[in-house]
């Protein structure tokens, strides 16, 4: 039986002002009693763990139950991604994509490519259902289906 997971953890890459960052955790908290935003970093500074206290970033990863990245047309060039990722997976978090708002379709993390449950976007349907563990939706920037990818899946 699935169950809610009740610590999220938001890995993303831009201000707090961001109308994508701010949409996509008021809906995890309707959702999930801890939900934990962590910036991993500016398009200009990710590509170095000088910002980021790789311990604290793991302690964070290692008491959440889903890790939930929000992807932009930087996302693919922050190094710092691409570790936090497969930690997650290390660690058997369920890990699912969300598309920033009216981002353009762009390359993804190659761990979120291989370990990512799920990939949507903050208006569709399946957004809840992809951060509750219930579906495997693996969508572009429009909604429409992504190509489909054989993965490990996690039972949460």
């Amino acid at each position: 039986m699935i169950t809610t997971p009740n610590r999220a953890v938001i890995f993303h890459d831009c201000d707090d002002e961001d109308s994508s960052l701010i949409t996509l955790y008021e809906r995890i908290t309707e959702h999930y009693k801890e939900v934990v935003k962590l910036s991993l970093g500016t398009p200009q500074s990710c590509n170095g763990l000088q910002s980021y206290n790789w311990e604290d970033l793991a302690e964070k990863i290692d008491r959440a139950d889903i890790c939930v990245v929000l992807v932009s047309e930087d996302t693919k060039s922050c190094s710092i991604f691409e570790r936090a990722i497969s930690y997650a997976n290390e660690k058997e978090n369920l890990i699912v994509g969300v598309w920033q708002l009216r981002a353009p379709q762009c390359k993804l993390p190659v761990a979120l490519e291989n370990y990512g449950e799920s990939l949507v976007t903050l208006q569709e349907d399946d957004f809840v259902s992809a951060i509750k563990g219930n579906s495997r939706y693996w969508k572009n920037t429009d909604g429409n289906n992504r190509p489909a990818r054989s993965i490990k899946h996690h039972d949460c």
